[in-house]
């Protein structure tokens, strides 16, 4: 999940690619609509849907965009399309989440005076601007963050404890409840850095594959168009290969539903007779039912990162 996303007409991107790039270099992992919100082949609308499912927080870039009428008088003013995703932000992200950024002199609806805002002179320059807006928005944007996402942060050196944990699971004898596997799958991105060390333990010829995850519509997907060539390049493999032993790894899990249909999917694709046990380091102690058959620890994910996932 991104902490947040932009939203601006297009003769904005400049400000808010900028802005990005600075919420980035403080540690807040941002997006701007350019960055293929806005899928092919789809209506406007349809990719507002999982709003909630993939950002915190939305900022909306009001610009000087177009020139309107009003009671007899012309003014500057911001698209309507950009006024009707900030409309949308507030519904799905809620008003305390949606912030706007506009240029002194704009002319907006009355009724977003409540949104909280930033305001900014336009005949600065861009890099500069930027950094201002950015600096009042900080506190509000990381304070979700911290009080969210970096409850409980995880450095290397707990990371390696927990991974030694679970090849402790992994490396017992199959009659004691281990598991012989030719093929390491990791479900991107969580597990790309588990699956890496945990191969390195069985030697350089143990081979790591990645499956590609859809979670636009919050629930998880191994097939729809965005990610079936990556995954069904790894399915060819998997055939070409014969693997019949394989370890779905992953890093933290809330529910389990990723794993369980990571397994679906190979299944339904591969037909054959094969075994597939899923390792994680973590999984949630609130989950009510978890099909995870190797884990490190039970603990309250929600408030927990890794040492990769923030950088600033």
């Amino acid at each position: 999940m991104f902490d947040l996303i932009i939203f601006s007409s297009s003769e904005q991107l400049p400000l808010a690619n900028k802005m990005q790039q600075i919420f980035y270099q403080k540690g807040v992992t941002c997006k701007v609509w350019e960055d293929d919100f806005f899928k092919p082949s789809t209506y406007t609308l349809e990719n507002f849907k999982n709003l909630t499912n993939e950002y915190r927080k939305a900022i909306v870039i009001l610009g000087k965009d177009d020139c309107i009428k009003s009671r007899g008088k012309q003014y500057l003013a911001p698209r309507d399309n950009v006024l009707l995703e900030l409309g949308i932000c507030i519904g799905s992200l809620q008003l305390k989440n949606t912030f706007i950024v506009y240029p002194e002199g704009v002319k907006f609806p009355s009724d977003l005076f409540g949104v909280t805002s930033v305001s900014f002179s336009d005949s600065g320059k861009v890099d500069l601007i930027a950094k201002v807006i950015v600096g009042h928005l900080l506190n509000y944007v990381k304070n979700e963050v911290a009080s969210i996402a970096i409850k409980r942060m995880i450095m290397w050196n707990e990371y390696v404890v927990l991974v030694n944990g679970l090849l402790a699971l992994l490396k017992q004898s199959v009659n004691f409840g281990g598991f012989y596997f030719e093929l390491i799958l990791s479900v991107s991105r969580g597990g790309s850095v588990l699956a890496g060390v945990i191969a390195r333990t069985y030697g350089q010829n143990m081979p790591v594959l990645y499956l590609q995850e859809d979670r636009r519509d919050g629930n998880g997907a191994y097939d729809t168009p965005e990610v079936e060539d990556v995954n069904q390049g790894v399915i060819k493999t998997i055939k070409t290969h014969k693997y019949q032993h394989i370890l779905v790894v992953d890093s933290a899990i809330r529910s389990g539903k990723t794993l369980k249909r990571a397994k679906e999917f190979l299944f339904s694709e591969l037909k054959e007779n094969i075994a597939i046990k899923t390792a994680v380091l973590l999984v949630d102690s609130k989950a009510k039912k978890m099909e995870v058959d190797y884990y490190a620890e039970s603990t309250d994910t929600s408030g927990v990162a890794f040492f990769y996932n923030y950088f600033g």
